[in-house]
């Protein structure tokens, strides 16, 4: 097994130093020695290895879909490790829930009375169980586990209207089943006050006349311009207290990423992204995110200089994109520093973050939630005139 795993790393780093290969993982059984699937998973997240499909059987398969559903290797094995999982893999229901596994069918008999006639001198072999250890606990613990993620793989995800307003770029979507069936876009802005509530009032018509039950509301919660923002943000309240539905924030610098990792970049395997909004002058509002939109830098107010990213730029290629990009790339001035042009936040790229959330029950509260402003720029010493 050691060796089969061994010959497994070695062929996944070798595809990994391809640029643009897609990286696959196949995970086999075998019990408990699948647990040690999470120690290779371990190993090429440390080396940096991305891993684009995993595919597995038994324990190989568990392991996998864990993986897929965003678990990290230390917290697959807190898993495992807990007293919860002891008992689902000793057959041993907790205590608090035994009734509801052991309580029989409901019936509406008073009295029931089994009768059977057989033949006495038959003779039926009574076999011993093909399994020696109860799965029921293991199996309905899999089954909550699983549960929430089990919309993605049906198609039955929810029906979202999408508003985002933290730009001159005024625009609303709806996304059912992940996929946008509707969407209005107004690119001479600012005109959110005038055209965020035509364009609403078309996409409820639209769900209406087609039948289609609103589920949620998502809205891009910053950072952002200040009036934009909350304007976005009391119509997606508004819509949420009217229809009984749910919020879902989505941050702005995330959703402007979505546009780039679905196009032709970055093509690096260990490239890093940085969307930027303009702040004004040489001020922007930027985050640093690998391709998995994992953060590696928060979000920030920067004052660009030659030296604000060169730590990541000396280690990676990093592309920048965003209305404050361009006028930062030439004071970046790095060989490692790429443009990418024509990004806008728009709602129409918000369906997969949003679905996601949604299926990950994330939402925010309707009457406290406020949009993420963030403009705390630290004022620099004057230069001396002489």
């Amino acid at each position: 097994m050691k060796r089969i795993l061994s010959i497994l790393f070695t062929v996944v780093c070798g595809l990994a130093c391809l640029q643009a290969q897609t990286v696959g993982l196949v995970l086999s059984g075998g019990g408990a020695k699948g647990i040690a699937h999470i120690g290779i998973i371990k190993a090429l997240e440390e080396n940096n290895v991305p891993i684009d499909y995993v595919a597995g059987t038994s324990m190989g398969a568990i392991v996998g879909a864990w993986y897929a559903m965003g678990y990290t290797p230390d917290e697959m094995l807190d898993l495992i490790l807990s007293e919860d999982f002891n008992l689902w893999s000793r057959g041993i229901f907790d205590k608090r829930y035994v009734y509801y596994f052991k309580k029989p069918d409901p019936t509406p008999e008073i009295v029931t009375f089994n009768v059977a006639l057989q033949d006495s001198t038959k003779f039926e072999p009574h076999f011993l169980p093909n399994s020696l250890i109860n799965p029921f606990p293991m199996n309905y613990a899999f089954m909550s586990i699983f549960a929430p993620y089990l919309r993605i793989y049906f198609l039955i995800m929810s029906c979202i209207l999408n508003i985002e307003t933290s730009t001159d770029v005024c625009s609303v979507a709806i996304s059912d089943s992940g996929q946008v069936i509707f969407n209005q876009e107004d690119h001479t802005g600012p005109n959110h006050a005038v055209k965020l509530g035509v364009f609403v009032d078309e996409a409820l018509d639209f769900l209406d006349s087609h039948g289609l039950p609103l589920e949620a509301v998502a809205v891009s919660c910053g950072p952002g311009s200040y009036t934009g923002l909350r304007i976005g943000v009391s119509m997606a309240k508004g819509i949420c207290y009217g229809r009984g539905v749910k919020l879902i924030a989505v941050p702005t610098l995330e959703l402007m990423a979505v546009p780039v990792l679905l196009g032709e970049h970055p093509e690096e395997e260990d490239a890093l992204i940085v969307p930027m909004l303009d702040a004004r002058r040489m001020e922007v509002y930027a985050e640093v995110l690998d391709r998995a939109l994992k953060v590696v830098r928060p979000i920030q107010a920067d004052i660009v200089d030659a030296d604000t990213y060169k730590e990541y730029l000396d280690q990676h290629h990093v592309y920048f994109f965003g209305n404050g990009a361009a006028k930062c790339m030439e004071t970046i001035n790095h060989p490692n520093a790429h443009l990418v042009e024509g990004i806008e936040p728009l709602a129409k790229n918000m369906a997969p973050l949003a679905e996601k959330r949604f299926v990950e029950g994330k939402f925010e509260d309707v009457a406290y939630f406020v949009p993420f402003y963030l403009k705390d720029f630290v004022a620099k010493m004057p230069k001396k005139l002489l």
